[in-house]
């Protein structure tokens, strides 16, 4: 199958639309497919392994295991990381990211899953009750750098000092950043920025985990003409899409075209009443003629 980039056209109204409300209910994505279902079916079967049958001819192949995720797969994954992130965290001084990096290449999965589990349970320990979300991130190949974004459900501040960090990971730095009203978004959209690098990711590793307790988002199945009155007062940040396409029978098919929205509600404004002086020394008891 095909995939190519389209430029952004709002969808029609009776396409079906899934919405993703997140940062209570003042950011939106909107993933909008332009056909019900996709027609096509391959031949080809995964029947062990990686031996793949073909249905029509009864032809199996070895196909060889990809050892990187496609990158389009993990930008998608780390948009959820973001929405995940947004709808969890408000930024006080109960959040922290706890920052992880790997001063040598891991190029051993599993060593790397223990690395992780560890330093999650160490940090449970040491702050009691929280919530997480763990991001892995690249820059570099095999060498990870991993973010711990945690709040404590106590409502206490954060309190843990760089020595007892230095316990939870030996690979290289690890350091704590506070989570602020100024930083959360920023600190959010780095987890997808263009210097993460999509396509140093290995298989056979979560790309995010996180605890049992998060927020979850619930999307909203609508016809997009719907999805217009639930965002309705928001601002388009992002507009795309992309098609996919198979030959069939000797032409060239469109098999689906999903367009890609996000919102977001503006900060409502709030309205200042200037009152007169004379208003004002009224209310403090004052008189006119003194």
């Amino acid at each position: 199958m095909k995939r190519k980039r389209e430029p952004y056209i709002k969808p029609a109204a009776k396409e079906k639309a899934t919405i993703y409300p997140f940062n209570n209910n003042t950011q939106f994505d909107i993933e909008t497919r332009k056909h019900d279902t996709i027609v096509y079916k391959s031949p080809w079967k995964r029947i062990a392994g990686n031996k793949m049958l073909n249905e029509e001819t009864g032809e199996i192949i070895d196909i060889k295991k990809k050892e990187k995720r496609k990158e389009k797969a993990v930008f998608r994954i780390l948009k959820m990381v973001y929405r995940d992130i947004k709808n969890n965290f408000s930024g006080d001084k109960t959040e922290a990211i706890i920052v992880m990096e790997s001063d040598a290449e891991i190029t051993d999965i599993e060593e790397l899953n223990k690395l992780i589990k560890s330093a999650i349970e160490k940090l449970k320990r040491k702050l009691g009750d929280i919530l997480f979300i763990r991001v892995l991130l690249y820059m570099i190949p095999n060498r990870p750098i991993i973010h711990i974004w945690v709040k404590k459900l106590d409502n206490t501040e954060i309190d843990i000092q760089q020595e007892e960090l230095e316990e939870f990971w030996n690979k290289g730095n690890i350091y704590k950043l506070k989570v602020t009203k100024g930083n959360i978004d920023s600190g959010a959209e780095y987890c997808f920025n263009r210097f993460i690098k999509k396509n140093f990711y290995p298989t056979g590793i979560k790309v995010y985990s996180t605890s049992t307790n998060i927020k979850k988002i619930q999307p909203i199945e609508v016809d997009y003409d719907q999805a217009e009155e639930i965002i309705k007062g928001c601002e388009l940040t992002y507009g795309g899409a992309v098609s996919f396409h198979e030959e069939i029978d000797e032409q060239d098919e469109e098999l689906q075209y999903i367009t890609y929205e996000s919102f977001a509600r503006p900060p409502r404004k709030i309205k200042l009443h200037k009152g007169s002086v004379k208003n004002k020394y009224k209310k403090l008891g004052g008189k006119e003629n003194e």
